[in-house]
């Protein structure tokens, strides 16, 4: 997942991350190595393309996606300090 994601990133296709990465948020949440890893090395710069995604889950009233973005966004906001 994190390998795709990374994929993504080197396109310059952070909202393609984001989605990919969302329905595996609660997974990395839980991550010791793995999630830690990325976030250092990658996550950081996904935190306003998820929270972008999580106000567009919002305004369509999608409440399973708005759950899991909100959990990556948490996570992406960690990496980037806040």
């Amino acid at each position: 997942m994190l390998r795709e994601a990374n994929r993504s990133i080197e396109r310059d296709k952070p909202r393609e991350a984001v989605s990919k990465l969302a329905d595996w948020a609660p997974i990395l949440a839980l991550s010791q190595t793995e999630w830690p890893r990325f976030c250092r090395e990658r996550g950081a710069g996904l935190a306003a393309a998820a929270k972008d995604a999580l106000a567009e889950a919002e305004q369509k009233d999608d409440t399973v996606l708005r759950a899991q973005l909100g959990v990556l966004s948490q996570l992406l906001s960690a990496c980037a300090g806040g």
